[in-house]
């Protein structure tokens, strides 16, 4: 027995928007696709293009409230729908034709559940490109996401194809994936990608498409069932000693004097790059920096240790504002100067290969060297996990414990600890 269910989608963009502003839906201009749930054995699941306030939606009678202006066009518009998969049904029984999702979609009127452009491959970019730029993303997501539609657009080049919603599969995804960890980088005279970016790529193809059918523009689901590529890597920070030279070195670029103290102030508090750069006057109250993180939306009290206060209280409470290729560049020119040189060796999979990548440890150093090291130091001089989680923001413990992964020299100092005290 067959049945026809309307339903409101609240995906994650607008799960987003809630958590940040409860009464987001106050605003009677903010609203959610109206979808439809059609089960007849198989199941089809897709928008109404209709969109509606929770307000003004009478979840029970499956009927828009007069409270919307435009209720009763709406309305007529889920008749129509309603009636035209009823009757498809019936001719389908009647001609004796087993009814598929696919036979379906074949049958439905252009424009009645899936708009016609969503198949074009200028709407696929173009919906990308907004996507990218909606206004709750931050900078540095944005240009993640803009890296992401090049790689694709590369792919698309080298393979002579052109992509839409509906192209977004299973086969589509595997051949991605190949491309990425097989073709050349010719600006980095290097095969492959790692698995880390990869999986960041399949992330971000997975967030697109996600936000393309809670909009209603595809039906398209198989992108729920793509991998995404996580590789554990070790850790890396610095110790007490470490911060002390980098704290004590010789600078005479103001630049770098400058980008030393952001990134003293970060592996004194915690706080991601991102925010640092929105930290005015009026988020310092009662010893705390109060902010809305910049990353993950969500409100956020760190406390200011006497270390950080005087990086503060140096630039009037109102840290110094680098872009963010600049700081990256200019740390790895102090860990230089300050002497991290020594060679360093990084392991990493691209595909099912393991490469080690040699460099001077200075030229490891970043932006995530800052937190990382306030984290291990916290924890090492006796800081509990939920303590540093309430300063840092994270809320995952999976992905903190990750940052405290004991490392060879923090075995080697317990071992010696037990067995000094052992007389055989």
């Amino acid at each position: 027995m067959s049945r026809i269910y309307f339903y409101l989608n609240f995906y994650d963009e607008i799960k987003l928007k809630l958590k940040d502003n409860p009464d987001y839906f106050k605003n009677k201009l903010n609203q959610v696709p109206i979808y439809i749930d059609y089960s007849f054995g198989q199941r089809l699941r897709t928008s109404t293009k209709l969109f509606v306030n929770p307000e003004d939606w009478d979840q029970a009678k499956q009927r828009i409230r007069a409270t919307d202006p435009d209720a009763g066009p709406k309305n007529n518009r889920l008749t129509t729908i309603r009636g035209k998969l009823i009757n498809i049904e019936t001719d389908a029984i009647r001609d004796s034709i087993k009814l598929t999702v696919t036979y379906i979609k074949s049958k439905l009127a252009p424009g009645i559940l899936i708009t016609g452009d969503s198949g074009s491959q200028k709407f696929f970019t173009d919906t990308w490109d907004k996507f990218a730029n909606l206004s709750d993303k931050s900078e540095s997501t944005r240009t993640n996401y803009e890296n992401t539609l090049a790689v694709i657009r590369d792919f698309c080049t080298v393979k002579n194809r052109k992509l839409s919603l509906e192209d977004i599969t299973q086969d589509f995804y595997e051949e991605f994936v190949h491309y990425c960890f097989t073709n050349r980088n010719e600006k980095r005279k290097t095969v492959g990608l790692t698995r880390n970016t990869v999986g960041k790529y399949v992330k971000n193809i997975k967030a697109f498409m996600n936000y393309c059918h809670g909009k209603g523009f595809t039906s398209n689901i198989d992108y729920e069932k793509f991998e995404v590529f996580k590789e554990q890597q070790l850790i890396s920070y610095l110790t007490i000693d470490e911060v002390k030279k980098i704290k004590n070195v010789s600078l005479i670029s103001e630049t770098q004097q400058r980008v030393r103290d952001l990134f003293l102030f970060m592996c004194f508090s915690g706080l991601r790059y991102s925010d640092t750069q929105r930290i005015t006057p009026g988020n310092i109250r009662h010893g705390y920096v109060m902010f809305t993180t910049v990353k993950t939306k969500t409100p956020q009290g760190t406390p200011i240790i006497t270390q950080a206060m005087e990086i503060l209280e140096k630039y009037n409470y109102s840290l110094p504002k680098v872009s963010i290729k600049t700081f990256n560049d200019a740390i790895k020119d102090i860990g230089k100067t300050a002497g991290f040189t020594k060679e360093t060796t990084k392991i990493r999979f691209i595909g099912a290969n393991r490469v080690e990548i040699k460099k001077p440890m200075n030229e490891f150093f970043s932006s995530h060297l800052a937190k990382r090291t306030y984290i291990s130091i916290f924890f090492r001089n006796g800081g509990r996990l939920e303590t540093i989680m309430k300063t840092t923001g994270n809320k995952d413990r999976k992905t903190m414990k990750h940052y405290l992964e004991i490392e060879s020299q923090d075995v080697k100092n317990e071992v010696n600890k037990v067995w000094e005290n052992i007389d055989i």
